[in-house]
């Protein structure tokens, strides 16, 4: 049996998740709930763990960034959502079991519930960083969709993941206070690891970040 080496990452997700979705109060916010309950925790958590490991690779306890991690894999259920809306196979989809204006709710709901994770984060975090990290979670979105968007019919998270692990290094630098030289070191660094496979992805995830980091 294969021990999963990201476990203790993916269950501080659970957490962030199922307490970003506890708190959203509104008429559909039940349907927000099932799709988080019924999410497998694999497709949409690489930017979070992204997020996760390289918050302790700068330093800083991986609970710190954890807000940051939790949007993100906000934004994966979103699109997980709107993406099901899309779907032309006849089969099963959010749409069709809710109904498509409940659904379109529920997607909508999940990327307030991301900006609401950054903005009531209850860390020690400054003002200006705490809207610096909502700008790179607004610019992650857009970047995120339009890589969606243009996959076509038949794509799923995994095509929007790449356009995400920027905004995953950012947010760890944000958490993490990173100076400006760092925050463009882990730039560059995205932007490579944007272009790996998914098995390129996973070495660098378990290399020695924080020598790279600091390179």
């Amino acid at each position: 049996m294969t021990t999963d080496p990201w476990a203790r990452y993916r269950a501080l997700l659970q957490d962030g998740l199922d307490r970003a979705v506890s708190e959203i109060d509104f008429g559909h916010a039940d349907l927000v709930r099932e799709q988080v309950a019924a999410s497998e925790g694999g497709d949409g958590l690489v930017a979070s763990i992204v997020c996760l490991r390289t918050a302790e690779a700068l330093g800083v306890d991986a609970r710190l960034a954890l807000p940051g991690a939790t949007s993100l894999a906000l934004l994966s259920q979103m699109a997980a959502v709107f993406l099901s809306l899309e779907s032309k196979d006849g089969g099963a989809s959010l749409s069709t079991a809710w109904g498509m204006p409940r659904a379109l709710n529920a997607g909508d709901a999940f990327f307030a519930a991301a900006q609401h994770a950054i903005l009531t984060d209850e860390g020690e975090i400054s003002v200006q960083r705490r809207l610096r990290a909502l700008s790179i979670l607004d610019d992650a979105t857009r970047d995120f969709m339009d890589v969606l968007n243009a996959a076509g019919e038949g794509a799923g998270v995994k095509d929007g993941e790449r356009s995400l692990l920027i905004a995953a290094l950012l947010l760890a630098g944000v958490y993490a206070s990173a100076d400006d030289e760092t925050m463009s070191r882990l730039k560059r660094i995205g932007s490579a690891w944007s272009g790996l496979d998914a098995s390129g992805l996973e070495d660098a995830l378990a290399s020695d970040l924080k020598s790279a980091l600091t390179a």
